[in-house]
């Protein structure tokens, strides 16, 4: 076979050199595209001569505008002050419906913002009380529910404040306040109703008030370190203020909120004080209330000058003659910039989402950033940085996209050749191919956590260029992807070879899983032979072997050795009987199975023994000898065939002849009547002789099932018209009138036209010898369920002494006087070849009634 050049270790070795190659230049154009990406600068964009008119600036100047805005916001929530009051509130209601705050107490439930601020700085969502609140419930409708702290419900209870009244019942030796002590107990985990534990009511003193049912809510509450305003604790204002009764779980869930909030607002405080104040950074921020007159900005200049003139215009022209600016006027619709937004609708996407984010309303808002970038922040230090990155642009980019074709030819060639050799076209595995699949796999995985490691290390250093960092990321890919490359050729050499399921554990595993279920299957089906004496075994061992272990555990107290030992006598004995059981199940089986006609049928002997293996030989040698039996009955009944068969052919030859010889005579022209007579009555003989040998012949052949069959679809009433057509002289000449109702729509059957005819025939043939002259036949077809139902009635001339299973055997015929012609073979033949077509032929008799029905499957 001719070498194929394509499939050579030496092309191989270099696809592999390529990719790993190939690999490694991808690494290090990918982080230095990546670091260009992350210091505001987007390599697929072509961006201004300077870093200050490119669209880099313009992503992280949006980015800082967000902080900014963010942090003016929760300055202006987090401050002590509003209005020259000294300390303001949060209004739960407010932050429940979601509305702006007010920094007023509206719905009587408010907090302190100093204590939310304290509360927030050591919030976690996880934090829940440990001290359960106690939920009472009126026993007034329209009364709301009242609250208790759990420890102070049962210190008024222990005082007498609120009374639990028992009835009056047998203690068990307790007292009364032992039982109370048990209700506060139980109190903890489940609802208490005035029904419960013989209480006949349950009552606030101090409140004069009943209750219906008392519960806890447990840890869904987080813990209360600080009080609302005006209230010692939380539960006073739910149970006093109308506004907030009955709306626990709506003051804790608002809670929850306003604190993950301030706590949130806290970070972005401490981010904008570090980070956006003036002599902290380059980028210049100015934020106005015309209306309120407020003005926030990180440069004094600005801010001396708004206050001063109030004129806000001033302030914008100076910020207007920045290097890089955008002001934005939503009351007057006014936006401009000269920043690099990348598009056409760049600015007013800017300021649209702004506005949708809710922090210009009819704000003021201008940003800018100082070209010259004088203070050292990220601005400055992206900013040194441009002119090296404007000139890896376009190299890193080109050798990227070359690396990723590189490796992609390089892997589709190693995917198509891997395994294969220039010889031939056999698949060649090596012993790594051979381990389990899942094995390799984990083998894989632990060789390239390394490599996770890396992904750790670039994401904190991701914007980083020196030549140590790309060295390490370029070692890390290429042994990460020399890794990966022998398992997924491995993987492809498994799939080639078709090896890839056989060699896995899973399979290993289901393979056991598969015997074991096997095993359950067998002890199943041991079970399903004789189910319920087997279970009854079962069940009396178990039963037999707990009392014996009840009463040898008195005698043998401490002696654990003995108990194993009697365990393990019982055991053996138990599978013993069971084993036994088995195989009386299996001679019983056998026996109902011989007894049903499966004669060749063997008990299996190999898993018997004694006296059981012993019976079930003698059943089997009795189910053989039966058979042979049944053989040698079947034998004789070919022999039979054979023999009428043969017979009837050596008496149709001499019989041809004496016919031919009669007719021969007859051509004569005798002239002497008694002669004739001679010949009329051995022609008359011989036809009769002719017909009863072809019957038997017939009946024979029909009986043993040796016919030929040509099925074929037939309408059954067109042919039953036509044979009533065949008989219809000879039905008039015994004066017999034919009643027909057969069926409007055609009846298809699929049987023989031949034996069917035969059929047919047989049976009107009998009515015109057998029935009384001058009464009716009737002829009838009916479907039934997918079946046509044929019936043929008819008066008997002579009276039916007999049933009617004797008038379907052989020689069998209605005139016992046998003075009518026939041969006692039509209704047995006719029987037989019906039931070869898969028909079905019976006979009824009432007295003179005679009724044939036959039966055929409706072809649809």
């Amino acid at each position: 076979m001719k070498k194929k050049w394509y499939r050579s270790n030496w092309l191989k070795c270099i696809l592999v050199i390529v990719l790993l190659s190939s690999v490694a230049v991808g690494a290090v154009c990918g982080t230095l595209a990546l670091a260009m990406a992350k210091q505001g600068y987007f390599v697929w964009e072509e961006d201004g001569d300077t870093y200050i008119k490119s669209e880099g600036l313009t992503s992280n100047v949006f980015t800082d505008v967000h902080r900014i805005l963010n942090g003016l916001e929760a300055e202006r929530i987090l401050s002590s002050e509003e209005n020259g009051e000294p300390d303001k509130v949060i209004d739960l209601q407010e932050v429940y419906e979601d509305k702006d705050f007010t920094f007023r107490n509206t719905s009587g439930l408010a907090y302190s913002m100093n204590d939310l601020k304290d509360w927030s700085g050591s919030f976690e969502s996880e934090d829940r009380d440990e001290k359960n609140v106690v939920v009472c419930v009126s026993t007034e409708r329209n009364e709301k529910d009242y609250y208790y702290y759990y420890d102070e419900f049962c210190n008024m209870v222990r005082k007498g404040d609120i009374a639990l009244e028992l009835e009056e019942l047998e203690l068990d030796g307790g007292t009364e306040e032992d039982a109370v002590n048990e209700i506060l107990e139980i109190l903890q985990y489940a609802e208490i109703y005035n029904t419960d534990f013989a209480l006949r009511s349950i009552k606030d003193q101090t409140r004069n008030k009943e209750y219906a049912c008392i519960f806890t809510l447990g840890d869904e509450f987080i813990a209360e370190e600080y009080s609302p305003v005006g209230a010692d604790n939380l539960l006073d204002v739910l149970n006093e203020n109308p506004n907030w009764q009955g709306r626990i779980i709506d003051a804790y869930v608002a809670l929850e909120q306003i604190l993950a909030r301030l706590s949130g607002m806290s970070e972005d405080a401490d981010l904008f004080q570090a980070n956006y104040q003036e002599g902290d950074t380059n980028i210049t921020y100015f934020y106005a209330d015309p209306d309120e007159r407020t003005v926030y900005t990180n440069r004094s200049a600005l801010a001396e000058k708004a206050y001063g003139s109030g004129n806000y215009e001033e302030c914008l022209q100076e910020i207007s003659k920045m290097d890089a600016f955008t002001i934005i006027k939503p009351k007057l619709g006014e936006c401009v910039s000269n920043m690099n937004f990348g598009e056409e609708q760049g600015l007013m996407i800017w300021q649209h989402t702004l506005e949708q984010e809710g922090f210009l309303d009819n704000y003021i808002f201008a940003v800018a950033v100082d070209g010259e970038f004088p203070i050292e922040d990220s601005y400055a230090s992206i900013n040194r940085n441009y002119d090296k990155y404007v000139m890896l642009k376009r190299p890193v980019m080109t050798w990227l996209i070359l690396a990723v074709a590189l490796f992609l030819i390089s892997l589709v060639w190693l995917t198509v050749i891997t395994g294969r050799r220039a010889a031939d076209e056999d698949i060649y595995l090596n012993g790594f191919d051979r381990i389990c699949t899942e094995i390799v796999a984990v083998i894989l995985a632990g060789c390239v956590l390394p490599a996770l490691e890396v992904v750790r290390l670039v994401s904190y250093k991701i914007s980083s260029t020196d030549k140590a960092f790309l060295a390490l990321v370029t070692g890390m890919g290429i042994y990460t992807a020399a890794v990966c490359l022998v398992g997924y050729l491995s993987f492809i050499k498994r799939v080639k070879a078709r090896t890839l399921w056989k060699n896995s554990v899973l399979r290993r595993i289901l393979k056991i899983g598969k015997e074991l279920f096997r095993k359950i299957g067998k002890v199943l089906e041991f079970y399903s032979r004789n189910t319920l004496s087997k279970i009854k075994l079962t069940l009396l061992g178990g039963v037999f072997l707990l009392l014996q272990f009840a009463i040898c555990g008195f005698a043998f107290a401490g002696s654990a050795a003995w108990l194993l030992l009697l365990l393990l006598i019982d055991c053996l004995a138990l599978l013993y009987i069971l084993w036994k059981a088995d195989g009386t199940d299996k001679i019983l089986e056998g026996l109902k199975r011989i007894s049903n006609g499966e004669l060749q049928y063997k008990i299996p002997t190999e898993r018997l023994r004694g006296n059981q293996k012993a019976m079930a030989e003698y059943i089997n040698n009795i189910g053989g000898g039966l058979d042979a039996a049944v053989e040698n009955s079947l034998k004789n009944e070919r022999m039979k065939t054979e023999l009428i068969t043969n017979v009837s052919h050596d008496i149709k030859t001499p019989l041809t002849s004496i016919i031919n010889y009669v007719d021969l005579l007859k051509r004569e022209n005798f002239t002497d009547p008694k002669i004739c007579g001679y010949l009329d009555v051995l022609e008359a003989k011989a036809q009769r002789l002719k017909v009863l040998t072809e019957d038997v012949v017939e009946a024979s052949k029909a009986s043993s099932g040796t016919l030929k069959l040509e099925m074929m679809n037939l309408n059954f009433s067109e042919m039953l018209y036509q044979v009533m057509g065949e008989f219809e002289e000879r039905f008039e000449q015994r004066n017999l009138t034919l009643m027909v109702h057969l069926t409007e729509t055609p009846v298809t059957i699929c049987a023989d036209g031949q034996r069917l005819w035969r059929v047919l025939e047989n049976v009107f043939n009998n009515v015109v010898k057998y029935a009384l002259e001058g009464t009716r036949v009737y002829v009838q077809t009916t479907p039934e369920k997918g079946r046509v139902v044929f019936s043929l009635k008819n008066i008997s001339a002579q009276p039916l002494n007999f049933s009617a299973d004797e008038l379907t055997e052989r020689f069998i015929r209605g005139d016992v006087s046998r003075n009518t012609e026939g041969s006692g073979l039509g209704l047995s033949i006719a029987k037989s070849l019906t039931e070869l077509q898969g028909g079905d032929f019976r006979l009824y008799l009432d007295g003179d009634l005679f009724k044939v029905i036959i039966t055929f499957p409706l072809v649809k």
